[in-house]
């Protein structure tokens, strides 16, 4: 039986490891994802930041894996404030998407879980049915119901596809 992904109100996606995961390996894989998600012409570049009380430094890589503690941060083009957070805790990683959350933010969570739980062989349960109708779904299933429609150049404009989707 697969591992489960966790979705929850909070906006905070978890995920169980059953392996470490290498972080510059995963941002291409999520930057296909979300590319793809948004019908973008052109491939997205994610990047990968370290946040430490008040400031936030690149990074070239970092590991999650049980109980490391590591809090990252993916963001496009290292656009930090619409960044999602990683947290790796004891059992499991959680994708957090801060309270002022946008469609973009949305849009690069679920690319991130979708490829961590391509990655980890998982299926993902939406607990709060944020991301489709379905308690337990795919992560095709989470891609399909995330696709935005036409062909885009700018991913802020096709992010903002997804406004009905979404509560405010």
């Amino acid at each position: 039986m697969a591992s489960v992904l966790h979705l929850r109100m909070s906006f905070d996606l978890g995920i169980t490891f059953t392996k470490p995961i290498k972080v510059s390996e995963l941002l291409p894989k999520a930057a296909a994802v979300l590319t793809e998600m948004l019908s973008l012409r052109n491939q997205l570049t994610l990047t990968l930041h370290e946040r430490s009380l008040d400031e936030c430094h690149q990074l070239q890589d970092a590991e999650l894996r049980q109980g490391n503690g590591a809090l990252v941060v993916v963001a496009v083009e290292a656009n930090i404030d619409e960044g999602v957070e990683i947290i790796a805790g004891l059992e499991s990683a959680t994708v957090s998407i801060r309270p002022a959350h946008t469609n973009l933010q949305y849009a690069l969570g679920a690319a991130v879980v979708i490829a961590l739980a391509r990655e980890l062989g998982e299926d993902i349960r939406d607990e709060s049915q944020l991301y489709g109708n379905k308690y337990r779904k795919s992560p095709e299933e989470i891609l399909e119901f995330m696709k935005v429609r036409g062909s885009w150049d700018d991913y802020y404009e096709a992010a903002e596809q997804l406004a009905d989707r979404f509560p405010e």
